[in-house]
């Protein structure tokens, strides 16, 4: 067990809506792996904008899905927790988590995709590159 399914296992525990049902959604769909890469992509490389970070890891999991993760050592772990709580990560894991097992989405990856890409957005003026480039004057 990693630290960060720990966290996530915790996130979940205290849920209002914490049931068998959503338990096995999140396990079903993959969600526990997911939050475990997204938390160590941040650990190891600390980005400065960690939800835009986020959607990039997102899109690269549409094509290669990430079988396991390492747990982090306990450096890397001691390390990140002032990044961790400078941006709110347990916060924002707490509430994508939550927002992906009330709505049930059928394909939670394109959900969790648009979930960060909207938290980018307005945390750190993220611009898809659909968005860039159907903005894009006409030459």
């Amino acid at each position: 067990s990693t630290q960060s399914t720990g966290s996530l296992y915790f996130i979940v525990s205290v849920m209002s809506a914490d049931t068998p049902e959503n338990r096995s959604y999140i396990q079903r769909h993959r969600l526990w792996l997911l939050g475990e890469v997204l938390t160590m992509h941040l650990l190891i490389d600390k980005p400065a904008q960690p939800m835009t970070a986020i959607v990039k890891i997102l899109e690269k999991e549409r094509n290669t899905q990430t079988e396991a993760v390492d747990s982090p050592t306990p450096e890397v772990a001691a390390a990140a927790k002032d990044y961790i709580q400078k941006h709110l990560i347990t916060s924002v894991f707490e509430e994508w988590l939550r927002n992906t097992v009330e709505a049930k989405p059928e394909n939670p990856l394109e959900f969790s995709v648009t979930h960060f890409q909207k938290l980018a957005a307005k945390t750190e003026g993220y611009v898809s590159d659909a968005a860039a480039t159907s903005d894009a004057p006409a030459a």
